[in-house]
């Protein structure tokens, strides 16, 4: 099969170098680290780093350039081509960015928008300015276990609100820690009895008859 050396593509490229090899073929008195050696290359041609030891084109080059780019790079570090386990370079045919599907999408341009205006860090008490990161690779930690009621905390209990009235009368100094949506549907509970009890004392009033309109009494005052 032909191969196109005009056609152009994204390139990425992919190493692994050996300290072994290194420790042999490297100039060790080098202030500069072998790893650093090839970034600062790799950055003057173009490319730029995704992760360790993996570098993508910031565009597109033909066939003919990859060639002439790995030649280049071997010419000046020839260490590379005795040091290392893995070094490939792979043509990328296409490249989709995230900010284009967004871009072309109302529909998700209208949840990120959404998103941004209300993001959920603020209902939990986080700074917008420095959200939370998302752990990856090895800083990924496993979910806690669930800790059995029998190896709870032995100095905390559970009491209802009856139980602690006793201890608010005597203004008796004690913190309480309770659930916010128990604590949301405690004051929801509050107010619905308050607003029944006012409609009920107003109920009452209107029973009565105006002061001018009682019966007066028919009996004379005794001398």
């Amino acid at each position: 099969m032909h191969e196109d050396k005009n056609k152009s593509s994204y390139y990425l490229i992919s190493f692994k170098l050996s300290g072994d090899k290194l420790k042999q073929y490297y100039e060790t008195n080098l202030s500069t680290s072998p790893w650093k050696k090839i970034e600062g290359f790799l950055n003057k041609a173009g490319f730029s780093r995704t992760k360790d030891s993996e570098y993508i084109s910031d565009w597109k080059m033909s066939i003919a350039d990859a060639y002439q780019l790995l030649a280049k790079m071997i010419d000046q570090m020839p260490w590379i081509a005795t040091s290392n386990d893995v070094f490939s370079m792979y043509a990328v045919e296409g490249e989709i960015k995230i900010s284009d599907v967004i871009r072309q999408s109302n529909l998700l341009h209208g949840k990120i928008k959404k998103l941004i205006d209300n993001p959920p860090g603020h209902s939990r008490g986080l700074s917008s300015a420095q959200p939370p990161a998302a752990p990856s690779g090895s800083q990924r930690q496993p979910p806690a276990p669930s800790v059995p009621p029998a190896q709870q905390n032995p100095d905390t209990v559970t009491v209802s609100i009856s139980e602690l009235k006793e201890c608010f009368e005597a203004d008796v100094e004690l913190q309480v820690t309770v659930k916010k949506s128990d604590l949301e549907k405690a004051k929801k509970q509050a107010e619905a009895k308050k607003q029944s009890n006012t409609k009920s004392e107003d109920s009452e009033k209107s029973k009565e008859p105006p002061e001018q309109n009682k019966p007066r009494s028919n009996r004379k005052p005794k001398r």
